[in-house]
């Protein structure tokens, strides 16, 4: 469930420190800025998010308790794309799309159009 919180003008300068914009938030996700900002409009996200304007924040401690919880601590650092997969398994890149789309045998995070594989889950896959 999304939590937005709506700021007026005079509010936002007690803005807490402890926020990520968009740009610091698709950073660390890699993803684009435009992914994100849309997925917020659709209100996929389970942390809180802060709208004043047209400017958008991201409470700092919501998202590293859904990041580290809901992924335990599944980094971005530590995935494949579906082009090292499809290198990996030496197949073209839609049939790997095909294949990472339907298999429930690795770990996946899906953000936006963007898919990532979980590098542990499927090399353990991979190596079984």
């Amino acid at each position: 469930m999304v939590q937005e919180l709506l700021l007026s003008q005079p509010e936002r300068k007690s803005l807490p420190k402890g926020t990520y914009t968009i740009t610091n938030l698709a950073k660390i996700l890699k993803i684009g800025e435009r992914t994100l900002a849309d997925s917020f409009k659709k209100g996929t996200w389970p942390f809180l998010i802060i709208r004043f304007g047209r400017n958008i924040r991201i409470d700092k401690s919501s998202f590293e308790n859904w990041f580290h919880g809901e992924y335990e601590k599944f980094t971005l650092l530590d995935t494949y794309t579906i082009s090292e997969v499809s290198s990996i398994l030496s197949i073209k890149y839609p049939t790997a799309y095909r294949f990472v789309k339907e298999q429930t045998m690795f770990r996946v995070l899906r953000i936006g159009s963007n898919i990532r594989i979980h590098k542990q889950s499927f090399d353990n896959w991979y190596n079984s």
